[in-house]
């Protein structure tokens, strides 16, 4: 949220375009924008809006929270200019990989927008550095900055876990399935 108020104040006739991968997402950040900015023209855009009216609300409004699905399809079928979005963020941004629609939106967001900045958010980046540079390639990422919950500005938010571990007796058939398993993992 942040980083789209930035953007606005330097590209103050710009938009925002923020991707997230399911509707209970999108409709948590629009609630997000609406209760911590005092931009209004914040917009949900799903497949379950007519793609009529879309238009007329990506013409409308300043931050578009949207499934990737949805914009590309508006992409391919000209109902959104990508040229005055100064934002693009992906939330999930470890799913911008291979043929996910991410991948195509940032190539596309990065030749078409005159202000383009592309922000990933993901809690899971991936587990080894090859998936983590294509994520990076895919979005055209050129900085990693990554937060744990001992870094100072995270530790206040994070509370403690309590872990109670319960010991219960295997049935037979799982004891026959884990001599399996130990078998494969020695």
């Amino acid at each position: 949220i942040l980083v789209s108020i930035e953007r606005l104040k330097s590209y103050p006739n710009s938009q925002i375009l923020f991707l997230t991968p399911t509707k209970p997402l999108a409709s948590q950040i629009e609630k997000e924008f609406l209760n911590n900015t005092d931009i209004e023209k914040v917009v949900v855009l799903t497949g379950e809006v007519a793609p009529v009216k879309r238009e007329e609300l990506i013409k409308n409004s300043i931050v578009i929270i949207s499934t990737p699905q949805t914009i590309a399809n508006d992409i391919v079928n000209s109902r959104i200019d990508l040229k005055n979005f100064s934002l693009l963020v992906l939330d999930e941004a470890h799913r911008c990989v291979k043929d996910y629609d991410y991948t195509w939106i940032s190539s596309q967001y990065h030749k078409i927008s005159k202000y383009a900045r592309i922000v990933g958010l993901t809690a899971s980046p991936g587990s080894d550095k090859e998936k983590i540079k294509e994520v990076c390639k895919n979005a055209f990422i050129e900085r990693i900055e990554m937060k744990t919950q001992e870094d100072e500005d995270v530790k206040a938010y994070v509370q403690e876990v309590k872990v109670d571990w319960i010991k219960v007796d295997l049935p037979e058939e799982l004891k026959e399935i884990k001599e399996y398993f130990d078998i494969c993992f020695n």
